[in-house]
């Protein structure tokens, strides 16, 4: 039998790592889901109240699954994925989205800059 080298796991050095992040994980309140629309949803002061039209209450909602691409928005959806639960639908996550202010967006855009640059 051919003897074959030994495989190493390339992720091994940062299994054991402590996540340094300048943003912290999103807080998902009961306000950042949309509303049953048989009860009147009343505005949040710190998030925008969604369009009618981007409340999803349909039972063929798909699991969201993020993208592969190394962004702020894909961070933060894989931050918000784990608050939520897998069941999160891509309608209330671009709700969550868009409801962040640019600042938050832009230090997300950061830290998954710092994220690539450091595993490089």
């Amino acid at each position: 039998m051919a003897s074959f080298p030994a495989i190493k796991n390339p992720l091994a050095k940062f299994a054991g790592r402590k996540r340094e992040s300048a943003v912290p994980d999103p807080v998902v309140t009961p306000s950042d889901m949309p509303a049953p629309l048989s009860t009147p949803a009343l505005p949040s002061n710190d998030m925008p109240t969604p369009p009618a039209s981007a409340t999803v209450e349909s039972a063929s909602v798909k699991k969201f699954r993020p993208g592969t691409s190394k962004n702020g928005r894909s961070l933060c959806a894989h931050r918000w994925l784990r608050q939520v639960g897998p069941n999160g639908s891509s309608a209330n996550f671009r709700i969550y989205w868009s409801g962040l202010t640019k600042e938050k967006q832009l230090a997300y855009e950061t830290d998954a800059l710092k994220l690539v640059t450091d595993s490089n």
